[in-house]
């Protein structure tokens, strides 16, 4: 079912116009910061599991779901407090500190 659904994202993702166009966000497939986190809790049981700052000063995060079976990134716009999906998938595993899985 999970595999379904992330079919139906992905293809309507790639439908979508680039996300970002001369550096612009394209707003019709970003939304709202406190929209993106619980449409991603509600929908696929996802929560942060990590955050970073990208080389262009805004916030990137990562959301897994509890076994996860599946993840999100999200890049968010700090002037306009939307938040883009960057890239989403399935089977997430979490390295060992050494590396190993």
């Amino acid at each position: 079912m999970a595999h379904a659904v992330l079919g139906a994202l992905l293809a309507a993702f790639l439908l979508w116009p680039s996300s970002v166009e001369g550096g612009q966000v394209n707003p019709r497939i970003c939304v709202p910061y406190d929209k993106m986190r619980s449409d991603l809790l509600r929908m696929y049981q996802e929560k942060p599991h990590g955050y970073g700052i990208s080389g262009d000063g805004e916030l990137v995060e990562l959301y897994v779901s509890p076994d996860g079976e599946t993840w999100t990134i999200i890049q968010i716009k700090p002037r306009t407090g939307l938040a883009c999906p960057r890239a989403f998938g399935t089977d997430w595993f979490v390295l060992e500190p050494n590396g190993d899985v």
